[in-house]
């Protein structure tokens, strides 16, 4: 006795359909940014590490005016005076100071959903608690920036950059080499 397929809300019809959509990649929707013409993927966790990694969020931020953003570390270490040096509105931005409840805080600020980024700063090899992070930010579609002093060899992370200042001449620009990316 053959067994009927309903069709799913995507239409899809036979089961020959439904595999070919389990092995078909779905490309995350990007924010554009101007160092990185790939942009950075909404509802994915993007690791950022070097010495340029918070002007490199900066410059993110100044070009992107509409973005809500949780800016949260474990050690306030932030200036925002900085922000307001690149133009920055500080009126979009809460800046978070959580401690040793770094975790929670990320994960809080996801599940609101009031957020568009998701800046953490902090160190971990918890691959639970990130987990956690990655379930909670492809729910809320945000962009999460988990900004750290080495690149993490974890998995739940998308994409994966390094930031350099490098000093030309009176000019600083920044060079970003991308180490993983998984868009």
């Amino acid at each position: 006795m053959k067994a009927a397929l309903s069709t799913t809300p995507r239409g899809v019809k036979t089961l020959d359909e439904l595999r070919s959509l389990l092995h078909t990649k779905i490309r995350k929707e990007a924010v554009g940014f101007s160092l990185l013409p790939s942009g950075i993927p909404k509802g994915a966790i993007t690791s950022i590490s070097g010495v340029g990694k918070t002007e490199f969020v900066l410059q993110l931020l100044s070009e992107q005016p509409d973005l809500k953003v949780a800016w949260i570390e474990d050690s306030f270490s932030i200036f925002p005076f900085g922000f307001v040096q690149r133009k920055i509105k500080l009126d979009r931005i809460l800046f978070v100071d959580a401690g040793k409840d770094l975790f929670w805080a990320t994960l809080e600020a996801l599940r609101s959903q009031t957020f568009t980024v998701v800046v953490f700063y902090g160190e971990t090899s918890d691959l639970s608690l990130l987990r956690r992070v990655q379930l909670e930010t492809e729910k809320s579609n945000a962009m999460t920036l988990w900004l750290s002093p080495e690149p993490p060899a974890l998995w739940p992370v998308s994409l994966q950059l390094q930031v350099q200042k490098r000093r030309n001449g009176l000019i600083n620009s920044l060079e970003v080499q991308i180490l993983k990316s998984k868009q």
